[in-house]
């Protein structure tokens, strides 16, 4: 055992300063890795870049796949170790050892995991908050799907109710957790804003110039989605929206959908079956996660059609890099918050109505360069950018 385990990991723990507590110790794992695509725009992108940015005030202890550096006051630890075949039934406990053991060499103040996660992490945040009394801070980033086992649901729900604070980055998160089963017990519950980073907003690149470095056409209008291949995210009302533009506008038009292979191959097939039937349409998968904000910046309209929430990462820094959206108004209701006009960028159409969705589109792309429709990039920049969200996140784990 000390040959395959414990000395593996006594090598990897960091020397420790005597009588130093880091502020954060924070899990899952981060990582910057381009491979991961549009498979990381969501949680672990979120999870990554709030890693960086504590890490510019607060010690933080962090697990990374080691494309993310040390730097800072982030003390990296790998996220990931071998375990032997013959074991491999209890890697949960392993993982959680593992965990534990850097938990008390640091002996940080909060504790912060993301949900939903991988049930050890689940497990480990309840036996640190249960057992060695340390608050945890749970970060909401995403929905509990169908597919998720009954025992993992109840971990879950377990951590919640165990947390000495909650964070949901949307109101619409709150609520399907209530649903599920979660009662607000902890001593803050607090809703955040899905944040983005500076180093995204790209509105100074000429649309010409975006194109081109892309290698997209540079002539005539393009019309973009961005969505993993999900039922949820409804990508056939976009494939519908581009087959009517197509005929319906006289000049240059392209339909650009940028997506990711996903558990769905069936729904994928039906998709890219659809996309083909449409003129000059461009389907893109797997993109690097690092040039989505130059895919944004290159088209004239942005249309988000999923029937159940469009509230995203995309939606917020497609207006940061001064694009027009029209979507959906489904999952919409939480910028209502940020005074966002409608008239300025998003416009919101009732949900399902493929026409009044053409309708939009064809007058946004009518309007060409019309200050009217497009955002004010300064404006979501200042309101969305991570720095901003996190500063009363930050207050919390300063004053613990």
């Amino acid at each position: 055992m000390t040959q395959w385990f414990v000395r593996p990991l006594l090598e990897r723990l960091k020397p420790v300063r005597q009588n130093h507590r880091v502020s954060v110790m924070i899990i899952p794992l981060a990582s910057m890795d381009p491979r991961r695509g549009l498979g990381l725009y969501g949680g672990v992108l979120t999870r990554s870049e709030i890693i960086l940015e504590l890490g510019k005030h607060l010690d933080v202890v962090a697990f990374s796949d080691g494309s993310i550096r040390q730097r800072g006051n982030i003390h990296f630890y790998p996220d990931r170790f071998t375990v032997p075949r013959i074991i491999e039934f209890f890697a949960w406990f392993v993982s959680v050892a593992y965990y534990l053991v850097i938990l008390l060499v640091h002996r940080p103040r909060f504790l912060i995991i993301t949900v939903p996660s991988a049930p050890h992490h689940e497990l480990f945040a309840l036996v640190s908050s249960m057992v060695l009394r340390i608050p945890v801070v749970s970060i909401v980033v995403g929905y509990v799907s169908l597919g998720y086992a009954e025992t993992h649901r109840k971990l879950i729900l377990a951590q919640l109710a165990w947390s000495h604070a909650v964070v949901f980055t949307t109101r619409r998160l709150g609520r399907h957790y209530n649903l599920i089963g979660f009662v607000p017990k902890s001593s803050l519950v607090t809703y955040a804003v899905n944040p983005i980073s500076r180093t995204r907003v790209m509105d100074r690149i000429p649309r010409s110039m975006a194109r081109q470095k892309l290698n997209l056409p540079t002539e005539g209008k393009i019309v973009l989605t961005v969505g993993r291949y999900d039922p949820f995210k409804n990508l056939e009302d976009f494939c519908e929206v581009s087959r009517k533009m197509r005929r319906m506008w006289t000049g240059g038009f392209h339909a650009v959908m940028i997506s990711a292979t996903s558990s769905f191959p069936e729904y994928e097939a039906h998709v890219k079956d659809l996309m083909r039937r449409t003129p000059d349409s461009i389907t893109l998968d797997n993109v690097p996660y690092e040039v989505i904000p130059l895919y944004l910046r290159s088209a004239d309209c942005i249309v988000l059609s999923s029937r159940t929430d469009n509230y995203s990462r995309v939606l917020l820094e497609a207006l940061a890099n001064g694009v027009t959206i029209v979507s959906y108004e489904a999952g919409l209701e939480e910028l209502k918050d940020f005074s966002v006009d409608q008239s300025r960028g998003l416009i919101t159409v009732p949900t399902g109505s493929v026409k009044d969705l053409v309708d939009k589109v064809y007058e946004v792309l009518a309007s060409g360069e019309s200050v009217s429709t497009r955002p004010d990039p300064h404006f979501f920049t200042d309101s969305f950018v991570i720095e901003h969200v996190l500063k009363p996140f930050r207050r919390l784990l300063e004053s613990g």
